[in-house]
């Protein structure tokens, strides 16, 4: 719960991010555009925290999900398994580069602004 009555938490304080994807001060920039967004939309402040509440739950638990991820696939301490996970990495930037960037796009390339999101 992010939010109670006329007040709401954004970033870390309601969904704090592991450091593996680098994301914990770019998910509280969009809390706080969207959070902007939702107040100058709607007749109460109440209303405009749960719309923002929804529209960025699902966006911050997938990033958490991935920070856990990374966590898990890049901090091996047996150098066989460093190897073994990073190799396929490496080859794949350099052999397939457009599609390595392509698993970044739901990341990188999203758009709070945007009325889709």
């Amino acid at each position: 719960q992010w939010i109670d009555g006329h007040v709401a938490l954004l970033g870390d304080a309601c969904h704090p991010m592991l450091p593996f994807m680098a994301q914990g001060a770019a998910m509280a920039i969009e809390d706080a555009w969207v959070l902007a967004d939702e107040l100058e939309k709607r007749d109460s402040v109440p209303k405009a925290l749960i719309y923002y509440q929804s529209a960025r739950h699902d966006r911050t638990s997938a990033m958490q999900a991935a920070s856990r991820g990374n966590m898990k696939t890049f901090h091996h301490s047996h150098p066989l398994a460093r190897i073994a996970t990073y190799a396929p990495i490496w080859v794949a930037g350099i052999g397939l580069p457009s599609f390595v960037r392509s698993r970044q796009d739901w990341i990188y390339g999203y758009d709070v602004t945007s009325t889709d999101r």
